[in-house]
């Protein structure tokens, strides 16, 4: 259990794609069934709709402050965060 408790688990998820496993053979259906009883497409479904996400300021920074890089000079993560999403006009974002 100490074992467990330090680690950060990592799910993979493996698709078979045909019930005789032989290269070459792709059953539609099966993979089909296979995704959804993973809730892989109730990820994605979920995803596409559009519900938020959480990230970190340093994140955040990390994949958007490209956009405009001279925030990023002498300020501190939260308001180069706000000043981001002010200039490329979003509104309602929670921070």
């Amino acid at each position: 259990m100490e074992t467990l408790s330090t680690i950060e688990p990592h799910y993979i998820r493996c698709v078979k794609p045909n019930t005789v496993l032989k290269p070459g053979i792709f059953e539609n259906i099966n993979v089909l069934n296979q995704l959804r009883c993973g809730g892989v497409l109730e990820a994605i479904r979920i995803s596409c709709a559009g519900y938020p996400t959480k990230r970190t300021f340093d994140e955040f920074l990390d994949r958007f402050g490209m956009l405009t890089p001279d925030v990023l000079d002498g300020s501190d993560e939260k308001s180069a965060c706000i000043a981001i999403c002010d200039r490329m006009g979003l509104k309602g974002y929670r921070y």
